[in-house]
């Protein structure tokens, strides 16, 4: 994402924000950009933020999967 700001890790501070905060951050000038999701981006949106990257420039790279080892299951959500 940076790169095709020609940007770098050194061009920006990175500050840990819930989803949920990143639209009155961005409208209260707290931060200049955030990562969000719907329904979040919408209200950002509302508030005058823009896009400036999305997961569909990077098809592929954001998985809609968690992976646990068998034995972690095991052990804390079976009631054998």
């Amino acid at each position: 994402m940076l790169k095709t700001a020609n940007l770098t890790s050194d061009d920006v501070s990175l500050v840990k924000l819930e989803a949920l905060e990143i639209p009155q951050r961005l409208k209260n000038n707290t931060i200049q950009a955030g990562h969000t999701w719907e329904p979040h981006l919408s209200e950002a949106m509302k508030l005058g933020g823009n896009i400036l990257f999305t997961s569909k420039q990077t098809p592929g790279l954001i998985l809609d999967l968690i992976i646990f080892r068998g034995e972690i299951i095991r052990d804390r959500y079976c009631n054998d």
